[in-house]
């Protein structure tokens, strides 16, 4: 058993005797932390993960982030505020700056995962002394598994086609949503990107955005995910269309 460590994040722990003993590291896993610290223990922290994670050995750091300068739900936005009020330097960190530093330090590709209270787990496969990987081909680390780009993507259907109405809906959805500040476009693909491979494979290109814009209205605090299982309920009660919940009748007219 490896009794624990003090050891001083901000500073050059991978050095420390006591760590270089236990040779490399098999994950280094950080919960709540760089939020509650200055950001120069964010940095210790990535540098001595690079400096001492075995290869393909991961760093994970688990707590609330903002994405692209915004905080993903008005809780977190509260909690920054009163972080901030009590320490200048403390603060809910944005995953951007994390991953620059993960970039700089020689860290590999990223894999960001949704966890409850609007927190997000968050990890890089290390390969301690490579340079991060470049995006030619399907030999080389980098590709996620849905990134066609300079693979065989096999026949494309250039076909022109009618929308259906609930499509339109989902395009003018995102329109809306989008202009009234709830997301980005960078939010929208990063859930869409995030999908397993089963699920992204047998949905169409709109119900990848519908489950998308959904993640990102939930994670705005828009509606709750009670809100959106009453409303499914509603709809349902309906029945299979409009025009039976109405009463409409082959022929068009009430009855």
């Amino acid at each position: 058993m490896v009794l624990p460590l003090a050891l001083d994040a901000a500073a050059d722990w991978a050095t420390d005797p006591a760590v270089q003993a236990l040779g490399s590291l098999d994950a280094v896993l950080c919960c709540n932390v760089i939020h509650i610290a200055p950001w120069a223990v964010a940095e210790g922290i990535v540098r001595g993960a690079a400096q001492s994670l075995a290869a393909d050995a991961s760093l994970i750091l688990y707590g609330a982030f903002r994405r692209g300068g915004r905080h993903l739900s008005e809780r977190n936005a509260s909690f920054d505020a009163a972080l901030r009020a009590d320490n200048p330097d403390w603060g809910v960190r944005d995953l951007d700056d994390v991953a620059a530093l993960a970039a700089k330090a020689g860290l590999g590709p990223a894999r960001i995962t949704a966890m409850p209270n609007n927190t997000t787990c968050w990890w890089r496969s290390a390969a301690r002394g490579a340079s991060l990987p470049r995006m030619s081909t399907d030999s080389e680390q980098g590709h996620r598994w849905h990134d066609m780009g300079g693979r065989d993507a096999g026949e494309i259907a250039r076909g022109e086609h009618d929308h259906a109405l609930w499509e339109k809906r989902v395009d003018a959805l995102m329109r809306i949503a989008s202009a009234k500040g709830y997301f980005t476009v960078d939010g929208l693909r990063r859930v869409l990107e995030d999908m397993p491979p089963d699920s992204y494979e047998t949905m169409t290109y709109y119900e990848r955005w519908i489950h998308s814009i959904t993640q990102n209205l939930i994670e705005a605090d828009a509606f709750t995910i009670e809100d959106l299982n009453a409303r499914m309920e509603e709809v349902a009660a309906r029945g299979a269309t409009y025009g039976e919940a109405q009463g409409v009748g082959e022929g068009g007219a009430g009855e």
